[in-house]
């Protein structure tokens, strides 16, 4: 009883061979050495001994020979997959041919009912109503599974009941194209065309879609008949979407491996070039290696050395594209000693930018005794039904006929309860009427599995969720469900945090203010644009997706584009295994919604997807601020700030460019602008600077194509005219004196630059010769041309003084006159006395870098004080840079020092005033005390004197007031 239930449990048929030779040493036919039951019944020789038979003794009249295909799987390894259809069964099943051992080899045959039974009877049926359409249609329209009957000009014929669901059409669709229901209209000539020629067609997978557009994956088995006396196409349809979408979902994105790594509850390992990259901790524990040994050891290592050929040769494989995927056998040494059984599932992936494998491992040692204890004994059986690592039961009338320790664990209920009760009471309550027809599905189906996963409510109230593989068995003579049954409570876990991750990540891309896309690069069309891309060009997500990528980025940026993309391109097929990164930033541009173009940076990454396409993966940020800011860096490197000419910095690296220039002639005029510190000293620095800007627009404006004009100091410039002679630089330069001395002054300044030029004629001469020459012939015009200047600019002061204050004129003059007085009393010689003279005349020029409005209010603020004391020293440094004056600007500095030491600027004391500093200051003071002044009234001549003598030997000098008030005002 035992024995026949466990046969049950393994609905495959296998078989032991060894190779047959003829004379020539060339393999001719097999010999069976071991099959076990079912690979009997499978081929029609239940009752008939074959172990010791030849295979041409036993499959008389075989459509396909095989002898071939197994001699060379016997011969060089490997694992062939292939399908087969027996004559004698009238059935098709699918074969896996393997070897470990030269000479001999394994044959797996698995039953392809009920779809390939359905099929197959399609065909006797087609046989048997192929001249009455009527009688067909009338069978078809019963049949289980959805057909389609279309013309070989792509017109449907008809659809049957299924169909109709399949594709969400009714009887209307008849007499239409069938390419609306190909995903890509033009698959369906490539399929009529290879039907029509190969009469007979099972397995193609197909991509179609529904009437509403939704897209799905169908197996179809097709055959060529005769339908209203036309050549036709029948097909017989399964949907198979949710398996091709299972193909893909393990290598959808890294953090899908990492959830998987993380909660599944198989080994899964990761390897790229015969190394593991990454592997879960069931690896280790299947194993007992160490994660180092593992990630520093070739993995063939710990295959036993039949295995390891096979195994790599099938990686490799796998690796330069040859196969999508594949499933091994074989056999591992584990860090003690053990040998133990694994099977593999493998399919690849791009790993860290390179091709790498995913592999899923089973441990099936158990399974693999399994089998040899089934066909050993039954207490084999026994054993290994007790320490099996899944739940194993037998399910009749809706209760537990048998079960295995593994679902006493599962469940929580110890073997008596499970075999007392109902197995709905197990179910959670929301999955009971799922699990329920899915019980009766499989007791009706002659299908050889069926897989269902539901929830299990266990003992304690838990809840677990389970994966059941169902196979109709017969028990004790009654229809019965075998169930085995897995744990995946871990393995939903994953898939629900897996789902949770692209929520979030989706959000992320959602929100994010830097815009992600992808461009199919193998399509040409964009494949997702994040709505930050409203933000960035003020489009829509749906517009951007829609434009091309001449209609996204700048001509040279799209250039730029395409060919780092091709490069990388071809980095990936030229260097499959080797190094190099597939990412890079580019600066480019991006248009906006109205036309204009947008600085982006965006990082950027190749991949392959899942259908081996080209995809470009970017994240775009705005720059537009970063590149202005960039601009005008370089701007100011090699630009005055002041006055937007080229500085020193770009003139030296022109002068290394021109030493090499062969032109000529080629002039260099040196530009030094007169007057600038009496400007600056006089009137501040921003007066300094409107000079040089009023300066440099002239010499802008007198300039050349060609011309080069540098800033290269405070007060120096330097221009560079090609192709100028001595003649044509000499009319140049008087020009733009012209023009200078035409323009008005700048705060009270004259316009005033000295020049010096010299030509270059020949290469032999160097830039250095031609700077030096030019620069002498500069300073022997500044010293003319300095000093008039200043003299010049000087009188321009006084006479703005004057022009805005006219009192200070009459003032002026007066304490001129009255001061040479007094020195003439005093017995100064003929210099002396007209320095005094300037002096008095000049003695409050200072006054003009003082705000107009303070010498004329009544009461002044300490602050205002402190502005109008500033006088002497804006004096003294207008007058000191002109050789005219100089002399006489120590005395404006000290007209306000007092004798006691009190005064201003210095604060000196007695004899420590110049001369002729201590006689303005006397004169000033009166003459301010008896003229009207625009703050005050003046006051009589007796009461000045009387001030005078107060503040004698304080703040003016005694001899001096005795002098002035006893020798010269007597006399007025």
């Amino acid at each position: 009883m035992m024995t026949k239930a466990y046969k049950q449990m393994l609905p495959v048929g296998v078989a032991y061979q060894e190779l047959i030779f003829d004379a020539a040493g060339k393999p001719c036919d097999f010999v069976f050495l071991q099959t076990n039951t079912l690979f009997n019944e499978m081929i029609g020789m239940k009752d008939v001994p074959i172990i010791g038979k030849r295979y041409t003794e036993i499959m008389h009249g075989v459509e396909y020979d095989l002898v071939q295909q197994f001699a060379n799987i016997a011969l060089h390894g490997g694992t062939k997959l292939f399908e087969i259809t027996s004559t004698i069964m009238d059935h098709r099943y699918k074969v896996c041919a393997y070897s470990f051992e030269k000479n001999k080899f394994w044959t797996n045959v698995i039953d392809m009912a009920p779809d390939q039974d359905s099929f197959l009877e399609l065909q006797k049926i087609i046989g048997l109503t192929e001249t009455n359409d009527h009688a067909l249609n009338h069978v078809l329209d019963h049949f289980s599974l959805p057909i389609t009957i279309i013309s070989l000009d792509g017109t449907i014929l008809y659809l049957n009941h299924g169909a109709e669901k399949l594709f969400a059409v009714d009887s209307s669709a008849v007499n239409t194209e069938a390419g609306r229901f190909f995903a890509d209209p033009k698959d369906i000539d490539t399929f009529i065309i290879r039907i029509d020629s190969q009469k007979v067609s099972q397995g193609d997978e197909v991509r179609l879609k529904t009437s509403g557009g939704k897209r799905f994956w169908s197996k179809c088995d097709s055959v060529r008949f005769d339908y209203r006396n036309s050549p036709c196409i029948l097909s017989v349809h399964q949907d198979i979407t949710k398996q091709k979408q299972l193909e893909y979902s393990a290598a959808k994105s890294k953090e899908n491996y990492h959830l998987l790594f993380d909660n599944v509850s198989e080994a899964i390992v990761i390897a790229q070039n015969g190394y593991v990259k990454m592997c879960n901790h069931y690896v280790r524990e299947i194993s007992k290696y160490s994660e180092s040994y593992l990630f520093s050891t070739p993995f063939e290592e710990i295959v036993v050395p039949q295995d390891r050929e096979r195994l790599m040769k099938n990686h490799y494989k796998q690796m330069r594209g040859e196969r999508s995927g594949s499933f091994s056998r074989f056999r591992i040494t584990t860090a003690d000693g053990e040998l133990r059984w694994i099977a593999m599932k493998s399919v690849r992936i791009d790993w860290e930018g390179k091709p790498a494998s995913l592999n899923f491992l089973n441990d099936i040692t158990e399974k693999m005794h399994m089998v040899a204890a089934l066909e050993s004994s039954e207490e084999k059986f026994k054993f290994i039904f007790e320490n099996a690592a899944e739940a194993i039961l037998i399910i009749q009338d809706n209760r537990i006929r048998i079960a295995n320790p593994m679902t006493v664990r599962y469940s929580g209920y110890s073997l008596t309860e499970l075999l007392t009760m109902d197995i709905s009471r197990m179910i959670f309550r929301e999955d009971r009427v799922r699990c329920i027809q899915a019980y009766q599905e499989r007791l009706r189906s002659e299908a050889a599995i069926g897989k269902i996963e539901f929830r299990v409510v266990r003992r304690d109230g838990s809840i677990i969720w389970v994966q059941a593989v169902g196979a109709k068995v017969a028990w004790e003579g009654h229809m019965a469900v075998q169930y085995f049954v897995n744990d995946i409570t871990d393995q939903k876990k994953a898939e629900q945090d897996r789902e949770a991750s692209e929520l979030k990540y989706q959000l992320i891309a959602e929100s994010a203010s830097d815009v992600i896309w992808v461009y199919n690069y193998t399509r040409h069309c964009f494949a997702y644009i994040s709505p930050a891309v409203k933000s960035l060009r003020n489009l829509t997500p749906e517009r951007a997706e829609q434009m091309t990528l001449e209609e996204t980025f700048a001509p040279e940026s799209l250039h730029l584009l395409r060919g780092m993309v091709e490069e990388k391109i071809k980095m990936l097929q030229e260097k499959e295994n080797g190094e190099g990164s597939n990412t890079f930033i580019k600066e480019m541009q991006q248009y906006c919604a109205d036309g204009h173009l947008v600085w982006t940076e965006a990082s950027i990454r190749l991949r392959l997807n899942n259908r081996n396409e080209y995809e470009v993966f970017g994240v775009s940020r705005n720059i537009e601020e970063r590149k202005k800011s960039e601009e005008s860096i370089i701007y100011l490197s090699f630009h005055d700030q002041l006055t937007g000419l080229y500085n020193r910095r770009f003139y030296d690296e022109e002068l290394m460019r021109l030493e090499h220039l062969g032109s000529s002639p080629m002039t260099l005029v040196l530009a030094d602008v007169n007057g600038l510190k009496l400007t600056n000293d006089a009137f501040g620095h921003q007066a300094g600077d409107d000079l040089l800007v009023a300066i440099s627009q002239i010499l802008r404006e007198e300039s050349k194509e060609g011309d080069i004009i540098a800033r290269v100091g405070g007060d120096e410039f330097v221009m560079i005219w090609p192709r100028n002679d001595e003649l044509q630089t000499e009319r140049r330069i008087n020009h733009i004196h012209d023009r200078l001395l035409s323009s008005k002054s700048v705060h009270h300044t004259i316009l005033s630059v000295s020049f010096g030029w010299a030509v270059r004629k020949s290469k032999k001469e160097t830039m250095t010769y031609i700077f030096t020459e030019a620069e002498n012939n500069m300073y022997q015009h500044k010293l003319f041309e300095g000093n008039s200047m200043r003299s010049r600019t000087i009188n321009m002061i006084t006479n703005t003084l004057y022009a805005k204050l006219p009192s200070e004129e009459r003032h002026a003059r007066r304490v001129s006159k009255l001061c040479m007085e007094i020195g003439q009393r005093l017995g100064m010689d003929a210099n002396d006395l007209n320095e005094l003279r300037t002096a008095g005349l000049l003695h409050d020029i200072g006054k003009i870098a003082i705000e107009e409005s303070l010498f004329k209010k009544e009461h002044l603020t300490e602050a205002e004080w402190s502005r109008i004391r500033l006088h002497p020293e804006k004096g003294y440094h207008i007058l000191k840079l002109s050789n005219e004056f100089m002399s006489i600007s120590q005395y404006i500095l000290c007209h306000h020092e007092r004798i006691d030491g009190t005064g201003y600027p210095l604060g000196l004391k007695g004899d420590q005033i110049p001369l002729p500093s201590r006689i303005i200051s006397i004169v000033g003071a009166f003459d301010a005390m008896v003229a009207d002044q625009p703050y005050r009234k003046k006051i009589a001549q007796r009461e000045a004197i009387e001030i005078l003598k107060k503040n004698a030997g304080t703040q003016f000098d005694p001899v001096i007031v005795d002098t002035f008030v006893t020798e010269v005002l007597v006399t007025e």
